[in-house]
């Protein structure tokens, strides 16, 4: 029976997660050949593995993701609807790469899962120094995703900020001091304090170095995802 026939997206656990502080690495694959393999990987680099026999046993586990390295997700040719089964799997992660585990000779038929899936591709015949480079690229990998989430993470709270609130941070990290801001804008220096404030916690930061930090950040976003600019009418 495939590891997936029983997949049921709604199981995806959302409560209390269990914390591991050591790095890990997680793999779904009733393969205990392959999981042998990752474990003596892993073992090797000082990580720790966590093996789950079913996509549905990973997404009902309760670790929390953020000190995992990578996952280790078998190819299933019986799955037809990789986008849904990527947008399940992408409520239990949060920024993990993963890796796609295929045949050697794997056809075309797995292009739509890696498309959807896959930040890395590993193939079942890897020995144990090819799956620990693959482990190496996926703590890259994963420092660029964590990035990127960061970036998303800065737009959105930018957005948030009203226009007042955008033009007080902006000044603010060019460095003016309330009361310069307060004659710039004709304000009372109590209306910048209050609207300073709202900024800080719209933004969740307690400072002006990591207000500028989330500003720059949020304002890379449209070169990061080369977002299309709205042509000037």
């Amino acid at each position: 029976m495939s590891q997936y026939s029983q997949f049921d997206p709604s199981i995806v656990h959302l409560g209390p997660l269990m914390s591991i502080q050591s790095k890990f690495i997680s793999v779904i694959s009733s393969n205990d050949y392959w999981v042998a393999k990752v474990n003596q990987a892993a073992a090797s680099l000082d990580m720790i593995v966590q093996s789950f026999p079913s996509v549905t046993a990973y997404l009902s586990s309760v670790t929390d993701q953020r000190n995992c390295v990578c996952v280790f997700l078998d190819y299933d040719a019986n799955i037809q609807d990789w986008q849904t089964f990527e947008f399940a799997l992408s409520q239990r992660e949060t920024c993990v790469p993963r890796a796609l585990v295929v045949s050697d000779n794997a056809t075309m038929a797995s292009a739509e899962a890696i498309k959807h899936l896959a930040n890395l591709v590993a193939t079942q015949s890897m020995e144990r120094g090819e799956i620990v480079d693959l482990i190496r690229q996926a703590e890259h990998v994963k420092k660029v995703i964590e990035h990127h989430a960061d970036v998303r993470r800065c737009h959105e709270r930018l957005g948030s900020l009203n226009e007042r609130e955008r033009e007080i941070v902006d000044l603010v990290v060019d460095g003016a001091p309330n009361k310069q801001i307060a004659t710039k804008l004709s304000l009372s220096v109590k209306t910048i304090e209050r609207d300073r404030q709202s900024a800080y916690k719209k933004l969740d930061v307690r400072s002006t170095a990591e207000m500028t930090r989330a500003v720059i950040l949020g304002d890379l976003h449209d070169v990061v995802f080369d977002t299309p600019q709205t042509a000037k009418q």
